[in-house]
Order: C-alpha cells, then structure tokens, then sequence
C-alpha cells in the first residue's frame, strides 16, 4: 500500500523549497546608489535637493525613493549586508502572510492555498530578487488588492487605511502610479459602497500622495517622466521584446487565468477591468508583470482552482489558517535565509570591472566620465576620494533628458557627440572596452590607464599617470570591490 506524506510535513517542505528558489539575493546596478543616499538622509536629517556626486547634474534631485534608501541604510547601519537581506526577507514575508490571509476565504484547503502564495513569490522573484525600492511595491501593491478584495466580500472598512498606505507609497517607489490607477478603475466600477465613498476613497488617497518632500513636484516630475523611453534598462522593455523563454514564463499565468475565466465564466466588470489595464501595462513596459501576476492570484485563485479541478475544501484534520501558516512561514524564512548565506552576489553582464577603481584611483584626476551601469559603484567606492561621476543609474532624477541622451550618443560614438566628454571637462573615462567610443578616443590621443576584456580607463594624454594594471578578482559580494 502505497503512503503519502502527512498534509502538515508536505507544506512544510513545500515551503522549504519556496525558500530555496526565491531565497538568493542579488544586486542590482544601483543598490550602492541605495544605500549611499540613504545613508547619507540619515548624516544630513533632510534630504538633498542638490546632487553631489556628478559634475553632469543640471536638474533639481527629486528623490522619490528617499524613504526606501531610507530603509535600507538603517538596515546596513544595523547589520550590513545582512540587514539588507532581512529587509527583502521581511517584505517577502509580508507578501506572503497577506496573500495567504485573503486567499483563506476563496481557497480554504491549506495545500491549495499554498500553491498560490507560492505562485505570487516565484513569479514576481524578477522584482524582489534585488534589494530595490520595487520591493515596497510589490508589499504595498498586496496591501491593496487584499484590502480591495476584502471591501468587496464584507464592506470591510479597511479601505480607511489606504490614504497612509499611498502617503508611505509615494515616499518609496514610484509604483505607486500604478496602484492609484488600479485604485481608480476599482472605485469606479465596483459595487462596494456608494458611489460617492468610493470617489472620496480615491481622492484621498491621490491627495495622500502629496506628503512628500516635494509635494506637486512629485506629480510634476512623475508627469514627465513617466512615459520615458529606456531601451538600455531591461525593466522597462516591452514584454514581447524580451528572450522568448521569459516571454513564455511571464505568459503561463495570464494564460491560466483567461482559461479559468473562460471555463467558468465567472469575472466581474471591476476586476476584468483591473487586469485588462494590468495585461496592457506589462506588456508595454516588462517590469509591470509583478502587479499582473500578484493580481491574477488574489482576484481569479477561486476560478482557477476550480478550472483546474483542484479541491478548495478544508478537512478537519488541517486545522485553522492562520496557526497552520505560521510555521510553514518560519521554515520558508529559515530556508531563504540560509540559502542567501548572508551575501549579496554581484554578477550579470551589467557587472562593474572591480580593478578598474584602483587605476581611476591611482590616475589622480577628479572628472571620470562614467558608463550608465556602473555610476553608483563608483560613487560607492570612489566619491569619498573626492572623485565625481557624470552619469549613474538615477537619469533623469538628476539629469536633463538632454545629459542622458549625449550620454549614449557619445558611448556610440554617434558624429557630433564625440567632442561631449571635453564639453563637460572630464579628465577620465570609464566604460566597456566594446563600445565604439573607445578606439575613437585612443585615435584622439587618450591613453591607456587600465584596460580587461570588460573595461577600460582612458586619460588624457597631458600630465599623465603612471599606467596600472591589477588582476581581475574572483566572485564578488555586495558592496565590493
């Protein structure tokens, strides 16, 4: 006779496996950025509206993740690389709990529900994998639907809380854009309420967002930047412009839900409304995709697990939800912990050239001409020595459109642009030994300071240093070098 695992030990090790997968930490090209300017709030007591760590910024810094770098810095004050993984672990966590706690009603049957807190963390991994202020948004963004979800099955007057969770929102990561958006078409075509308290619920929390340290600047800034292109961030490619094995990943869940919507022709107006919008948005702009998958799970689990056949019944042996969730969340804690093992890997084709800081160094110049990807790195490890960058991943934070575009144009090499790096007087460039500009520069009389298979360091040819070169290192942790 054949014996399957007791229900309580399955979810255990189910939630194991989940800390396995989405337990790893990495960085991003601005987590140094993160925690530079969140420490640096914290030194100050305010924060800045003048950048001082480029010699290219021509625009007001409006930093409109203060409160995430905020966060972060704290968490590297108390604990450093391990403070920043508890940070990503706690709002895993938090994610997790609240999707859980909703789903308990639509899907009773503990495995089941599982599968779908499951689903949330793997499928959204590609926005919380970081230690990033999109983290806040992926935590906050659950805040929302749960409590949407929770007005429209009891009237729930958790909705109260929502202008706090738009004025936090506001101070941690632009996502909340989209959220208010999602707010806006549930207010207008749900059935909780009045008209009239839903119009108040959502002006309020619009109006929530203007505790900020820039009040309708936010909204200003926002306005102009919103609808940016940036081909040279993957976040912000159109979906069907990606490799096609993350185009198909991305799809299984959108392709899940149409079929459970179709199977049992159950939707409302307010939420096929809610994932249309959603649908449309990833598609345009990739990074979207954790909204789409979280809401997907939280609005159709019902539909899905009943398309699918799945049981949604609880048993009696099972317990409670909520006493049987707690450990089984301890255990994907403990797992993810362990399998971080409290580092924080830098790798990925954006990765900075570590050697390459002791040539800029040891060069004596105080103008280095940057790469986008690898700005905050420098600013990280070489502002302290007095040295200024022209160009980080903050763009048009602290950059005119026009800073960022000449930028890329000079990288290129593009006819016209090529003279950009004596129009901003910079005494040193770094950047990616492919790119065209190099062998430009070198033809023009710039020297070889430092120079791998991934970067190089020119310097113009007067009063030049002497030339270094440093070994390449091996496997690097956060912050480096």
């Amino acid at each position: 006779m054949s014996r399957t695992l007791p229900a309580p030990l399955l979810r255990l090790l189910t939630f194991v496996a989940l800390g396995v997968l989405a337990g790893p930490t990495y960085a991003d090209a601005d987590l140094w950025g993160h925690v530079r300017f969140g420490l640096d709030i914290l030194s100050a007591g305010h924060v800045p509206s003048v950048d001082p760590y480029s010699f290219t910024s021509d625009v007001m810094w409006v930093n409109h993740e203060w409160l995430a770098e905020v966060l972060f810095a704290f968490g590297y004050q108390w604990a450093g690389v391990l403070g920043l993984i508890c940070i990503k672990l706690a709002v895993l966590a938090g994610v997790m709990a609240l999707a859980a706690w909703s789903l308990r009603e639509d899907v009773p049957a503990p495995l089941v529900r599982d599968f779908f807190v499951g689903l949330i963390i793997l499928l959204t991994f590609a926005r919380t994998g970081a230690v990033r202020p999109q983290l806040f948004s992926v935590l906050l963004f659950t805040v929302l639907v749960v409590t949407l979800r929770s007005a429209d099955r009891s009237g729930s007057r958790s909705v109260c809380c929502l202008p706090l969770v738009f004025a936090l929102w506001a101070n941690l990561h632009g996502g909340w854009i989209t959220g208010l958006c999602v707010l806006g078409i549930w207010c207008a075509l749900a059935s909780w309420s009045s008209a009239f308290t839903r119009a108040g619920l959502f002006l309020g929390c619009a109006l929530a967002t203007l505790v900020n340290p820039y009040g309708f600047g936010l909204w200003s800034f926002l306005k102009g930047t919103v609808g940016t292109s940036r081909p040279e961030i993957a976040d912000w490619m159109p979906l069907f412009s990606m490799p096609w094995p993350i185009v198909a990943y991305e799809c299984i869940l959108p392709v899940l839900g149409i079929f459970a919507i179709v199977k049992t022709r159950r939707l409302s107006l307010a939420y096929g409304a809610v994932l249309l919008v959603l649908a449309a948005a990833t598609f345009r702009i990739s990074r979207v995709d954790a909204f789409l998958h979280t809401a997907i799970v939280l609005l159709l689990a019902s539909q899905i697990a009943e398309a699918l056949g799945a049981s949604t019944r609880s048993t009696a042996s099972e317990g409670p939800a909520t006493p049987r969730f707690v450990p089984s969340l301890a255990v994907f804690l403990i797992a993810a912990f362990v399998v971080s093992k409290g580092t924080i890997p830098i790798a990925g084709p954006w990765t900075p050239d570590a050697a390459a800081i002791d040539a800029i160094r040891a060069s004596g110049r105080s103008r280095l001409l940057t790469w986008f990807d690898w700005g905050e790195y420098a600013i990280w490890h070489l502002a302290p020595g007095g040295i200024e960058v022209s160009m980080d991943g903050r763009r048009e934070t602290v950059y005119s459109e026009r800073t960022v575009d000449s930028h890329f144009a000079f990288y290129r090499a593009t006819a016209g642009h090529i003279a950009y790096v004596d129009a901003v007087a910079a005494d040193l460039v770094w950047v990616p030994v492919r790119l065209p500009i190099v062998p430009v520069l070198k033809q023009r009389g710039w020297t070889v300071a430092y120079e791998s298979p991934v970067s190089v360091v020119l310097q113009r040819a007067q009063n030049e240093a002497p030339s270094v070169s440093v070994a390449r290192r091996g496997t690097r942790v956060f912050p480096g070098p």
